[in-house]
């Protein structure tokens, strides 16, 4: 779940949907991956069940190499569960500490012993693959953080997402936006790779004149997707696009 800008409902969005999932019996992980406005922890859990730890801390803890230490302490399980459970990662654990300087650091790339360097983006998905391993979700949802910039980017194009939700308000910030980071994916060589799971959701749809917004939201949409993310095809020869 991603967005240009917040206020657009993605959190609790993403909060409705891990409910679903679960309420039909699945076991669903919740990352709240949107580490410098985290907000998704409190929709899914009352402050006295957050767990001890959340991702930033384990990514300040893994440059020393004690990240794994912290994996049975960082998932509490939502009162939102129903017949299945709500696993909730979040941001930051009870006691966030010197969260600030947390953050100068969690972005940080690690050198191993043998001098090769992992990008943060290379821990966050070991981080990923970790969690999947203990806890073995039938759906894993992350709340990534929002904007633009290489941490987002990297946080929706980087983790193997099966399907990115795209929340958009109609607006001329948010299509700048998106035309902006989309430039940056076909500039980065992820463009083919990312697109086809792209949707776009309407946000903060008006009860009057919904109808009428949503169309209008869809045509701009078609416009930045068409100028932006897609190749240009020969006419009449689409066999490699």
């Amino acid at each position: 779940f991603f967005s240009i800008k917040g206020g657009g409902g993605r959190s609790t969005a993403l909060a409705a949907t891990a409910w679903s999932p679960a309420q039909a019996g699945q076991r669903v992980l919740v990352l709240d991956l949107d580490l410098e406005s985290p907000g998704l922890s409190s929709s899914l859990l009352p402050n006295e069940k957050r767990p001890t730890y959340g991702i930033t801390d384990w990514l300040v803890e893994d440059l020393v190499n004690n990240g794994d230490a912290l994996l049975d302490d960082m998932r509490s399980v939502s009162d939102l569960s129903h017949d299945g459970q709500i696993d909730v990662i979040p941001a930051h654990g009870r006691d966030p500490g010197e969260y600030v300087s947390k953050l100068g650091r969690a972005w940080m790339s690690k050198v191993g012993a043998d001098g090769q360097r992992e990008s943060w983006s290379q821990r966050l998905e070991r981080l990923l693959q970790a969690l999947e391993r203990k806890f073995q979700p039938d759906v894993i949802l992350i709340d990534s953080r929002a904007g633009i910039d290489e941490v987002a980017s990297a946080c929706v194009t980087g983790l193997g997402a099966r399907g990115v939700l795209l929340f958009a308000l109609e607006g001329e910030q948010t299509w700048t936006g998106y035309s902006v980071l989309f430039q940056h994916w076909l500039r980065a060589g992820v463009a083919r790779e990312i697109r086809e799971r792209l949707q776009l959701v309407a946000a903060m749809v008006p009860e009057l004149n919904g109808a009428e917004y949503i169309n209008a939201l869809r045509e701009q949409a078609w416009a930045v997707f068409t100028d932006n993310l897609y190749d240009q095809a020969p006419a009449g020869d689409l066999s490699d696009f």
